[in-house]
């Protein structure tokens, strides 16, 4: 595999599996793999390194706030770190996923406390780290961003307890085209 350098071998299954997911041919999922062990020797990607990579694409904006969120919705096993398939399957379920399996991701990143329910605060926060990456925060959006999250969750709060569950969220967003583009960016 190059410079005398050797990373464990994908497994006939583990191709497949990432060929379903990622819509990827067997040769580029082999190359993204050596690709992603020059740059992760270990096979584990942290998060430093993860928010490392990502900052780069946006450089002029506050970005490793949302890459933080990012990693922790990508990593699913809460490990702290992701393996390769992990990486692969989360970065290209946007592209690929079926609208089902794209708002359990976006769940998951809402869901900053892992408790399994999005509150206006969780929402808010998101959306103001998305303005940050193009370093676009003002008290402006700030107050925009907690005036959206609310009324976000006061339209898709269907028992009115005040917070989202995963249901509700995924209904909600399937349910009205402009959330649905507005939480997953599709």
């Amino acid at each position: 595999m190059g410079c005398g350098q050797s990373y464990p071998e994908l497994s006939t299954q583990e191709i497949e599996f990432l060929e379903k997911k990622t819509k990827l041919s067997k040769e580029k999922i082999k190359r993204m793999h050596e690709a992603y062990y020059r740059i992760c020797p270990s096979g584990q990607l942290t998060k430093a390194k993860f928010c490392e990579m990502y900052t780069k694409m946006f450089p002029g904006g506050k970005s490793s706030i949302f890459f933080q969120h990012l990693f922790r919705s990508f990593d699913k096993d809460k490990s702290g770190t992701l393996s390769f398939t992990e990486f692969m399957v989360a970065s290209h379920l946007p592209e690929n996923g079926t609208p089902e399996e794209i708002l359990e991701l976006s769940f998951r990143l809402y869901d900053i406390d892992g408790n399994q329910q999005i509150d206006p605060h969780e929402i808010a926060e998101i959306l103001r780290a998305l303005y940050s990456l193009h370093n676009t925060e003002t008290a402006q959006t700030k107050e925009m961003c907690n005036t959206a999250a609310k009324e976000l969750v006061a339209k898709m709060d269907l028992n009115k307890d005040g917070v989202l569950s995963k249901q509700e969220f995924i209904t909600g967003c399937l349910q009205d085209h402009n959330i649905c583009k507005l939480m997953t960016g599709r």
